[in-house]
Order: structure tokens, then C-alpha cells, then sequence
């Protein structure tokens, strides 16, 4: 399976050299995916971030969003980064299709960072 990912990998690189206007970015995410799939998380947070610097005006850019603050969350279990992360898609995508559930993960997030709140 290794193999078939560093293959897909490899074409992804590809399409994203030939700066293919419909298909780079939606590459980069998919580098992305398959470098969590692989617990590659650091090369994972990097490919999400690359997209959303070479790419700002992506329809994908709000998922990569969600997606770094995802690795974040469950993967590297690192509470602070991952509420970051949510934040700046609120801020940065307030129309996405991820703000619900980012909102709803934000709060959960909240809570167990700071389980006592006054009121």
C-alpha cells in the first residue's frame, strides 16, 4: 500500500509542477490526506499549509483548514494548536461549509481545556 501512496504521491507533485490551474491545489489537499493516512502529520500540516499559501483563493483552502486543525486534534493530540487551527477557519471562512462543525468541535475543545468556567 506504501507504495501506491508514494506513487500517488509522486503524480500529485506533478500535476502541482505543472501549476495546472483546476487540478494543482485540489493535489496539494490530496498530499495532504495521504501524508496523514501515512502518520506523516508534520509533512501533512505542511502540505495543508502549502495549499492555503499558493493557493488563498481555493474552494478547497477552508477544508484544508479543517484539516490541519484535525491532525491537530486527533492525531498529535495537541489541544491548543488544534483551537487555533478551528479559529482561523471561523475567522478566514466564515461561509464554509465546515463552520458548524468547526464551531461545534471549537466548544468541545474549550470545555476540556478549561472544564470550570464561571457563571
Amino acid at each position: 500500500m506504501q507504495g501506491d501512496d508514494e506513487s500517488a504521491i509522486s503524480t500529485f507533485d506533478k500535476i502541482i509542477s505543472a501549476k495546472s490551474e483546476k487540478l494543482s491545489h485540489l493535489a496539494q489537499l490530496e498530499k495532504g490526506r495521504i501524508y496523514r493516512e501515512e502518520k506523516k502529520y508534520s509533512e501533512s500540516i505542511k502540505a495543508f499549509e502549502k495549499l492555503l499559501n499558493e493557493y488563498p483563493e481555493s474552494y478547497f483552502c477552508a477544508q484544508a483548514q479543517k484539516l490541519i486543525g484535525d491532525v491537530y486534534y486527533y492525531d498529535l493530540n495537541d489541544r491548543a494548536k488544534a483551537i487555533a487551527a478551528y479559529q482561523k477557519l471561523l475567522k478566514d471562512y466564515e461561509r464554509s461549509v465546515y463552520v458548524d462543525e468547526t464551531r461545534d468541535k471549537l466548544r468541545e475543545l474549550q470545555a476540556e481545556v478549561s472544564p470550570t468556567s464561571s457563571g
